[in-house]
């Protein structure tokens, strides 16, 4: 497991997360027991676009060669997987949990993996040296 594909897998994950968003809202908020009016599923589609620039992000950053930069986006996406995992379990046990979704699950196992992936890789990476 390395940096590269650890970003790639995540990038792979926000675009194919987004589009189903931008494609499909009413169905992916349905399977988080959110039902919604179609006036609703353009905020849906927003969610989408910003998954799908944030995975374009994350693809075009993944071959970045200098270590310091590594570290830098490392400690990012590290930090943004802590916040959306604190988030979902916080939705998990307000909302989702009394509508048995279970998608809400599987969305705390992603950040989970994340989170792991990403605190594995910063420990793993010997820091810079100071210039």
């Amino acid at each position: 497991m390395n940096l590269r594909n650890i970003i790639a897998l995540n990038a792979l994950v926000a675009l194919g997360v987004g589009m189903a968003f931008v494609l499909y809202p009413g169905f992916l908020m349905a399977s988080y027991g959110v039902t919604q009016i179609p006036e609703g599923w353009a905020l849906t589609r927003l969610f989408g676009v910003t998954l799908v620039s944030f995975g374009l992000v994350m693809w075009c950053i993944k071959d970045v060669a200098m270590s310091s930069a590594r570290r830098i986006v490392t400690v990012a996406l590290l930090s943004t997987n802590i916040f959306g995992l604190l988030v979902v379990l916080l939705q998990q046990q307000a909302i989702w949990s009394v509508r048995n979704a279970l998608v809400g699950w599987l969305t705390v196992g992603v950040y989970v993996v994340f989170v792991t992936a990403y605190g594995y890789l910063l420990t793993k990476t010997p820091k810079p040296l100071p210039i």
